[in-house]
């Protein structure tokens, strides 16, 4: 097995006594079945699924109640094109927003913003060297739990977590699977905090990373009181680089031709800013290769998302629960020359964002929606108020086609420099300089801190390959946007980061 993982990422090494912990003794593949047995078999009989016994603490905390259950599966550096490799989640109808987009296009600051409902240099994680300035007392766990929601987080937390300190779970999660920082990205030899025991895997197929989350997430719908709604936030890592599949998924999508887009690769980048136009040409096979190995990663969440539905309607949960889909920020394999993220182009900061929700249609809404929004939209879901200020706005209005006013752009920001703000450590953390933009339904504009500008005309120029900043037809949309976008900004400076030592870089 050991081999295998190396062909994937020839740059780790294997440890001289791997730690092999056991395993559960269900095979994955069986899960389904299982679970669509037993909820044919409930539904014949009239009767509830049996679920396993939770203390009797939770137990008295539990009461009946209609509220409805809510499940977040948040991937990982998921490109937006790789959705629609993914079978299962393809098939479904959702309440599809193809307008969103991340204010910081990097994992930590992103998270942070999906569980603060606040912008990055507000919640103070702007990179990935800071996560742990976010206050974990007053998030969207502890909303949901104080109200009485099951709350379980599974699989990534942050880069860094536990932040060196030790086996501790963040208030308002009942049920804890966290794994230990970049531990999770090789889907091999990885640590997992399980409620406060500490977890090690190896090399064996059964340890693959996305199906030991599959595991311990049915596990938590299983074991759920029938009468208590429950929040599961479900993060695998699969999605993140060097993009390690499911042994039964290797080769997937083997000679399958790769899309090739306008941006890949940009040769002229001359209307592009300095940093852009120091980026060398890249090798576009090697990109492919990356793209389908990412296609190929994606199929682990797509079980994940069939398992969880699965599991929810054994239990009888499905028709009221919510389900929302996305992923922390994009990643731009080779477009305009960058490898990753952080930029502030479509490719970095476009989300896939889609929403299953109780007796609503399968249909598109075109409406701008931040990563800010996503607090927001929980807590009104979960009928609760954040006890912090919101830069988002709940979508439940727009998913359930209620009348209101929208807002015209989206919020972008990046504090500048690598992913930590210290040293650049490899070829895709290139230093950004810090900027401020905006994605309106047809511009982007962005102001970097080299006083450097870019405009682009999203309607006729979708691959964003011509700066019309200094083009005398868009003078006034020029000043209309930056004047915008000072408002946008408020009088709310961002914190310097503060760089940790070692701190890894993605």
């Amino acid at each position: 097995m050991w081999n295998y993982v190396r062909a994937w990422f020839p740059d780790t090494h294997e440890p001289s006594s791997p730690v092999r912990l056991p395993h559960r003794k269900e095979v994955i593949e069986l899960t389904l079945r299982k679970a669509w047995m037993l909820a044919t078999a409930a539904l014949a009989a009239g009767t509830l699924v049996a679920v396993a016994p939770v203390p009797a603490d939770d137990q008295a905390a539990a009461t009946p109640s209609t509220a409805p259950n809510i499940v977040l599966i948040l991937t990982d550096d998921q490109s937006y094109e790789s959705v629609r490799q993914m079978p299962y989640v393809s098939s479904q109808d959702w309440v599809k927003f193809p307008n969103a987009y991340a204010e910081n296009a990097l994992c930590c600051p992103a998270r942070a913003s999906i569980l603060s409902g606040q912008y990055d240099w507000k919640n103070k994680v702007v990179n990935n060297s800071t996560a742990q300035r976010l206050d974990e007392t007053n998030t969207i766990a502890t909303w949901l739990n104080n109200a009485g929601y099951r709350t379980a987080l599974v699989g990534k937390y942050f880069n860094a977590y536990p932040f060196g300190e030790g086996l501790y779970t963040p208030p308002g999660w009942d049920e804890w699977h966290a794994v230990y920082g970049m531990s999770s990205y090789n889907q091999y030899h990885y640590t997992i905090n399980d409620n406060g025991v500490t977890s090690r895997y190896g090399t064996a197929e059964t340890d693959y990373l996305g199906d030991q989350l599959i595991n311990r997430a049915v596990d938590f719908i299983d074991a759920v009181p029938p009468g208590q709604p429950l929040f599961l936030s479900y993060t695998p890592t699969s999605t993140h680089s060097p993009w390690i599949p499911a042994p039964r998924d290797v080769g997937a999508f083997k000679g399958v031709a790769m899309p090739k887009y306008a941006n890949l690769n940009e040769e002229d980048v001359s209307d592009k800013p300095a940093w852009v136009q120091a980026l060398p040409l890249l090798d576009l096979k090697d990109q492919n290769r990356k793209r389908r190995r990412e296609w190929t990663a994606t199929l682990n969440v797509d079980l994940a998302v069939k398992e969880i539905d699965a599991a929810l309607a054994a239990t009888g949960r499905l028709d009221n629960t919510v389900v929302i889909f996305m992923t922390d920020n994009g990643y731009a394999f080779g477009a305009h020359r960058e490898r990753a993220k952080r930029c502030p182009y479509e490719e970095c900061a476009h989300l896939p964002f889609l929403v299953r929700y109780p007796h609503q249609a399968e249909r598109v809404n075109h409406r701008l929606v931040s990563i800010v929004d996503v607090a927001s939209t929980l807590a009104d879901i979960a009928g609760v108020t954040p006890t912090i200020p919101q830069d988002g706005r709940s979508l439940v209005p727009l998913i359930t086609r209620q009348k209101t006013s929208w807002r015209d752009a989206i919020l972008q920001h990046w504090i500048g420099s690598t992913a930590t703000g210290g040293p650049s450590t490899s070829n895709v953390d290139t230093p950004i300089p810090a900027f401020w933009g905006l994605r309106t339904r047809r511009y982007r504009y962005v102001e970097l801190e080299t006083g450097e500008k870019e405009l682009y005309d999203l309607r006729h120029d979708p691959f964003e390959m011509r700066n019309g900043v200094n083009d005398e037809a868009y003078t006034t949309v020029v000043v209309a946007l930056a004047a915008k976008l000072d408002t946008m900004k408020g009088p709310d400076m961002p914190v310097p980061a503060v760089v940790i030592t070692n701190q890894p870089r993605d």
